[in-house]
């Protein structure tokens, strides 16, 4: 018999004793296979029959006293917290059978193109590309609010050539030269009268100079520092099941 995997994030459980409670609930059931607590990131995660109805799994949760929150998960922005890595994590887990694969940008890029995908988490930029070769594809900001990056000229110290380098980045900085590097890559530029060079459907565009609601919502995303090593483990782990 075909099964099915549902994830239900929980508040209140805050012991060994909390998660045994709640799995030898859920356990009674009959839809229940089998069920595993993750008590660090507050996670129940229950195998049912697939087409069974999961409202039961939801009411035996809140007899037991507790706070499901079935496929919501509750994480600060930007959050570098173990236990926040590990819900998102087992989230992105959970979700894998009903995501075609979890890829890179030039990756999502090409199965838009191709038609192979018909929904995507993308860069904007890599969205107009995409339009280019298939006049389908269309791109929208998330209403919950999306990330914003910024990408930077920067001269390492070990650098052997500054004083080149520093020349190319002033070459790259000037207006037109950015302009037309923005036309290339489809993305914006924080140059001075840049803008106002780039090709019409650019500089009016929404996607490329998004609205000032659109970076209310948004956020943008912060470096990493220590907390990459447990990211990293994390993306190869959610690759790997």
């Amino acid at each position: 018999m075909l099964s099915k995997k549902v994830n239900i994030f929980v508040d209140g459980m805050t012991c060994q004793a909390c998660s045994m409670k709640v799995e030898k609930g859920l356990s009674k059931l009959k839809i229940v296979e089998d069920v595993s607590v993750n008590l660090m990131s507050k996670t129940v995660t229950v195998s049912v029959a697939d087409g069974a109805k999961v409202e039961g799994l939801i009411g035996v949760i809140k007899r037991l006293g507790y706070k499901p929150k079935r496929d919501e998960l509750k994480i600060e922005k930007s959050s570098l917290k173990v236990e926040d890595i590990e819900k998102a994590k087992n989230s992105l887990i959970a979700q894998k059978k009903i995501v075609k694969n979890y890829v890179g940008d030039d990756q999502a890029k090409d199965n838009l193109i191709s038609g192979d995908s018909k929904l995507t988490c993308i860069w904007g930029g890599e969205a107009l590309l995409a339009k280019d070769e298939n006049k389908n594809v269309e791109f929208v900001f998330p209403k919950e609010g999306a990330i914003f990056i910024f990408d930077n000229w920067v001269i390492p110290k070990v650098s052997e050539n500054k004083e080149l380098a520093a020349k190319f980045i002033d070459f790259m900085s000037r207006p037109e030269i950015s302009a037309k590097n923005c036309n290339f890559v489809k993305y914006g530029s924080p140059i001075d009268g840049a803008r106002e060079l780039m090709d019409e459907n650019l500089k009016n565009s929404d996607i490329v100079f998004p609205k000032k609601e659109v970076f209310k919502k948004g956020y943008i995303l912060k470096d990493l520092s220590e907390s990459n090593e447990k990211l990293q483990d994390a993306w190869t782990e959610i690759k790997a099941k």
